[in-house]
């Protein structure tokens, strides 16, 4: 949790709750209690303005939805969803399907999908330019798995 001048943020979200995730059994139908400690920290969900993910991996957008009624709903619901348009369109397009990213191709179906289609998401170049005041994203120093600029 950032508090930042344009409000609480967080960076990256974690694995999530109940997801389905049969090639990564650490990952699989995880139970922890991150929005308890968030409570615990004195922030509700509502509470929360800006969700920035470094990058759309299983391990950092899991706890972006959470699933009620059969289906996913965004976990921050007063939230902004900032994160690369070039990754998000990597994990859209079915030719860059490979055993190594199916993991998170199923995270973008059920923690990332359900904010773009609610409204939430802005996909951002990720240049180092400022994404909100005082906060720039810059593009990573080290070797990178799947694209993010």
């Amino acid at each position: 949790m950032v508090e930042a001048p344009c409000g609480k943020m967080l960076i990256d979200t974690g694995i999530g709750n109940a997801k389905q995730r049969p090639l990564s059994p650490p990952f699989n139908d995880h139970d922890n209690g991150f929005l308890g400690r968030l409570a615990a920290a004195g922030v509700q969900p509502d509470q929360v303005g800006f969700i920035l993910l470094t990058h759309l991996h299983v391990d950092h957008v899991g706890w972006n939805t959470i699933q009620s009624d059969g289906v996913w709903r965004q976990t921050f619901p007063n939230a902004r969803y900032l994160f690369s348009r070039t990754e998000y369109r990597f994990f859209a397009d079915p030719a860059n399907l490979s055993p190594r990213h199916r993991n998170s191709f199923l995270a973008r179906q059920d923690s990332v999908d359900p904010v773009v289609a609610n409204g939430q998401a802005e996909m951002i170049e990720v240049d180092g330019s400022e994404v909100l005041p005082g906060i720039r994203f810059l593009p990573p120093v080290t070797a990178r798995s799947t694209p993010r600029s």
